[in-house]
């Protein structure tokens, strides 16, 4: 089995978002995270649909 070190970043986060997006409820958006910036550096809000997902899916393959 391959490690996530092995595999394409952008392929494992596409497929990973897409899983927590449709089997994982409790990775959800909260209400408040549509108007909020990531950072004290961004200028405006992320403009990505999925990006909580896209997001969670990063965090879970940097650990």
């Amino acid at each position: 089995m391959p490690l996530a070190q092995y595999v394409p970043a952008d392929k494992l986060i596409r497929a990973l978002a897409e899983y927590l997006k449709e089997n994982v409820k409790e990775v959800s958006p909260l209400p408040w995270s549509s108007y909020v910036k990531t950072g004290s550096h961004a200028e405006r809000i992320p403009t990505q649909p999925d990006f909580w997902y896209i997001r969670c899916a990063s965090l879970l393959r940097r650990i």
